[in-house]
């Protein structure tokens, strides 16, 4: 779904149908709003790129649950305030992060 110059929000109706993806990936596009709910219960996730949209707001310490991630990128949004440390002491299995463009 990576440039495809969606807009609006990501909402749980989008994802729905997605506990079992490996992989999300909507770089590129217009969506904003906060960061989705629904990813925090993605538990299979292993790679999530949200970057280059025009999301915003915190992000949660639940995005900590998603254990298996491996790449995490949520360059060039609108996300603020402080990352949350316990999301890089619990995903013992990342191996690229990108938070770059931000105001973390």
């Amino acid at each position: 779904m990576f440039n495809n110059s969606l807009t609006g929000p990501l909402t749980e109706n989008m994802l729905h149908n997605l506990p079992k993806f490996s992989s999300l990936s909507v770089w590129h596009n217009f969506l904003n709003g906060s960061f989705p709910d629904v990813i925090y219960q993605l538990y299979q996730l292993q790679n999530l790129d949200l970057s280059e949209n025009m999301f915003s707001g915190t992000v949660s310490e639940r995005l900590a649950n998603l254990t298996i991630l491996e790449d995490l990128f949520l360059s060039s949004n609108r996300f603020y305030g402080k990352f949350p440390s316990m999301v890089l002491t619990n995903m013992t299995q990342l191996e690229e992060i990108a938070l770059d463009f931000n105001q973390f």
